[in-house]
């Protein structure tokens, strides 16, 4: 069987995924124990939603939303304790601030379009 991704482009540890919206990437990472504020797109745009924690090593990537786009795979376990490959696309929300004094700012975050996930190894020390 031919592997359907091998056109996913591997995320450069040093790329910032401004740089790489809407080109198919794939990087590595695990799902996100501990959650942090994000923007969210409309709820009629994606089937789940589930933050992802890129792996260390990528410089300019930190927690952000994915976007499980379609039903063809599951995020639920055996992937909670596993080193995973994300593959998709990145994408951009703006929007600005909710804090009184500072609605002229605005704010930018990237997102990920999920279209699969690929477990590496499991590691029941993550959590």
């Amino acid at each position: 069987m031919v592997n359907p991704y091998l056109d996913y482009l591997p995320f450069p540890l040093d790329g910032n995924p401004f740089d790489w919206v809407g080109q198919k990437v794939s990087f590595k990472g695990f799902l996100a124990f501990e959650i942090y504020q994000h923007m969210v797109r409309p709820k009629e745009e994606w089937a789940e939603m589930i933050y992802l924690q890129p792996d260390k090593e990528y410089k300019h990537l930190s927690q952000l939303i994915g976007y499980k786009i379609g039903n063809d795979f599951s995020t639920e376990a055996p992937f909670e304790n596993f080193h995973l490959r994300f593959y998709g696309s990145f994408g951009v929300l703006e929007g600005s601030s909710k804090r009184p004094g500072k609605s002229d700012v605005v704010y930018r975050e990237s997102y990920f379009d999920l279209v699969n996930i690929e477990g590496l190894w499991n590691d029941p020390g993550i959590k």
